[in-house]
């Protein structure tokens, strides 16, 4: 019976940590030390968890690692799409294998990638830093790009309403003139 118990938090903490909510805003907190990637790697999380595989060859087509590789930390070590990403991308970064940076993170998995990062010899703002915060890869400049196209959109709409509102402005003007 206590294992049963032990089970069904574990699930329900796995859980809790890879979903969105309604909304889907992202409830994944990859510890980077830096809010915007982490929004990044949550919402990477999102787009990779309905085709893994996929993911998987572009992360290794990105970099130019095997797939094997990428396969291993996400099937063997349980690494989330945004894990296996930092993985990948450290080691790049860094000049250090993703076997050294996973090891690394797995035991720390609780102090998050700006630990890692850290350990790994890349300071909070030097040039390796920003190469993993502003996305190198294809894969987290898309999610860059839906922010950008979100915030256009909204102003977009923000200013069709103003003119729209200025537009009836002038017209109940001119009937009080008349």
């Amino acid at each position: 019976m206590f294992n049963k118990i032990v089970v069904s938090l574990l699930l329900l903490m796995t859980c809790t940590v890879h979903a969105g909510n309604k909304e889907g805003q992202v409830k994944y907190n990859a510890s980077t030390g830096d809010t915007k990637l982490d929004l990044s790697l949550g919402k990477l999380d999102l787009k990779a968890d309905g085709n893994i595989n996929e993911f998987i060859k572009t992360l290794g087509f990105e970099y130019q690692v095997p797939t094997a590789k990428i396969e291993k930390l996400v099937f063997d070590y349980n690494f989330t799409a945004s894990d296996a990403y930092m993985a990948v991308s450290i080691g790049n970064v860094s000049g250090r294998s993703i076997d050294d940076v996973a090891d690394i993170y797995k035991s720390n998995r609780a102090k998050g990638w700006g630990f890692v990062a850290k350990q790994m010899g890349i300071k909070p703002g030097s040039k390796a830093f920003h190469q993993l915060k502003n996305g190198s890869t294809k894969l987290l400049a898309d999610n860059s790009q839906e922010e950008s196209n979100e915030k256009k959109n909204k102003k977009e709409m923000k200013d069709r309403s103003e003119k729209k509102g200025k537009g009836k402005d002038k017209a109940n003007e001119k009937k009080g003139k008349k």
